[in-house]
């Protein structure tokens, strides 16, 4: 019995959505300046946390382990604890780096380093797919 692949469509659909998630997972792993930097200083906590929980459009889709699948649900699970209309907003690094900088953050972020070299493989996976060679 053969296994039936999506259409490529959905295919390509899920591994650019993948790419741009694990993007999310590197940044949510990174100290609060670089998290800052790499999301242009303007309401950083609340795209990094809506990046990160949106991961969970990738789920039960056939792309990924079923560890992976546990780490994406997991961070977007860990991430309902943190009140980001609570944490300073708007732009510049100051206020995007106290926000960031909230303990509220470091479960996540902690869970963040853990996922992200098991989050690598697929990453590595959708840049096969996609023709991207050497990029993670």
């Amino acid at each position: 019995m053969s296994a039936v692949r999506p259409p490529i469509e959905e295919a390509d659909a899920f591994h650019n959505a993948f790419r741009t998630y694990f993007m999310a997972v590197e940044t949510l792993a990174a100290d609060p300046d670089v998290q800052c930097e790499q999301l242009g200083d303007f309401n950083v906590a609340w795209e990094l946390k809506a990046d990160i929980q949106s991961g969970r459009y990738l789920l039960k889709r056939g792309h990924l382990s079923a560890e992976e699948e546990q780490l994406v649900e997991s961070l977007a699970a860990a991430l309902e604890e943190v009140n980001t209309l609570a944490l300073p907003a708007g732009a510049g690094r100051e206020s995007n780096r106290r926000a960031m900088s909230h303990p509220s953050w470091e479960p996540s972020r902690s869970l963040a380093r853990i996922a992200q070299p098991v989050l690598a493989r697929a990453a590595q996976r959708s840049a096969a797919f996609l023709g991207l060679l050497g990029a993670a």
